[in-house]
């Protein structure tokens, strides 16, 4: 006696195939809704991540603002108690002047001194060497000015992302602009006597938007 199977062959491959294909279906939607749904995660993540920075930054400001707005009232007290303020600023600036003054005449003297020894046939003293290694922090919208190696570095900006921005003078390169720098990049000069250097981007700091820079000799 056949069965319905044999009695329907065609039926039954076309009831068969679409089986599979829904199951085949089924399961490829159920991955991929899967996977969807990490990547979904995963994003929601990152931001909750970016959102926590900003709001620890915010907080940091907050804080140094608070500390801001205290000086200022100590200062306004200060002021509303003093009787004559354009006087005492006066005095300070007189004051600071007299000492530029002292300090010229000191360092005038001192070359003086030096020509007279020169004169006499001794050599002159060596030049300064610029002592390494150095490491130095600079905050957003401040430089880092070192003159006896004519190095000079501005923190422009420091990311979310920890990535910073900043410009360089070293030499007679002047006003190098560097973007999305990240932490241990390293970038070689060569100043003065010949001397090879390396200056490191070792740390940033998003929250309180600061960066820190190490300068060594290769």
């Amino acid at each position: 006696m056949s069965t319905w199977f044999e009695q329907n062959q065609t039926k039954s491959v076309i009831i068969y195939t679409a089986l599979i294909s829904a199951t085949t279906w089924g399961f490829y939607k159920f991955i991929y809704e899967e996977n969807k749904l990490d990547l979904y995660k995963a994003q929601i993540e990152t931001k909750q991540s970016v959102i926590g920075q900003y709001q620890s930054r915010i907080d940091f400001l907050e804080k140094e603002n608070s500390k801001l707005q205290v000086v200022l009232n100590d200062f306004e007290e200060w002021n509303s108690k003093s009787k004559d303020p354009t006087l005492f600023y006066k005095t300070k600036f007189e004051e600071i002047a007299d000492l530029k003054k002292e300090f010229t005449q000191k360092k005038a003297l001192n070359d003086t001194v030096i020509v007279a020894d020169n004169s006499s046939g001794q050599n002159p003293p060596e030049a300064p060497e610029l002592k390494l290694p150095i490491n130095f922090e600079i905050s957003k919208g401040r430089t880092y000015v070192n003159d006896l190696g004519k190095i000079v570095i501005g923190l422009n900006n420091v990311h979310v992302d920890q990535d910073a921005d900043f410009t360089l003078s070293i030499g007679n390169k002047k006003n190098i602009t560097y973007e999305n720098i990240k932490v241990g990049s390293s970038f070689s000069f060569i100043i003065f006597n010949n001397k090879k250097i390396a200056i490191v981007l070792s740390q940033t700091d998003f929250i309180s938007g600061s960066a820190r820079f190490h300068i060594n000799q290769e």
